[in-house]
């Protein structure tokens, strides 16, 4: 983590020990900030965990809604199926960056092989 991530990071932490099955953002989070791809990695599939669930029971609550639609919309807070979309973009966000997660963690472990092959061929002497 670089300087002054360690206080974001025991923030994190605290915050996935107090709600683990809420808040995708804070594995996301996590995962931006750990130095260990594995780990990294881990949290950002948690993330996803955590996102998917939240997306389902927001298409659960839109289908359950029907007509109260308009009337939760002018209350200030959005319809079930306006979070239905703000869930799913969060999603694609999410799938992205735990993408280039899979990319970054398979780069890393061709450049090593790489590196080991090159050693193996190296001349000792």
């Amino acid at each position: 983590a670089e300087l002054g991530d360690d206080g974001a990071e025991a923030a994190l932490l605290k915050a996935v020990q107090l709600a683990p099955r809420t808040g995708h953002e804070k594995y996301m989070y996590l995962a931006q900030l750990e130095e260990d791809v594995q780990k990294a990695l881990q949290y950002s599939a948690t993330g996803l965990d955590v996102l998917q669930a939240q997306l389902e029971q927001a298409v659960a609550a839109a289908g359950a809604s029907g007509g109260q639609q308009q009337q939760q919309g002018e209350e200030g807070g959005n319809t079930p199926e306006q979070e239905v979309k703000v869930l799913t973009v969060s999603l694609c966000g999410a799938l992205c960056g735990h993408a280039e997660r899979l990319l970054a963690a398979a780069c890393a472990q061709r450049d090593h092989a790489a590196e080991a092959a090159g050693a193996e061929e190296r001349p000792t002497g």
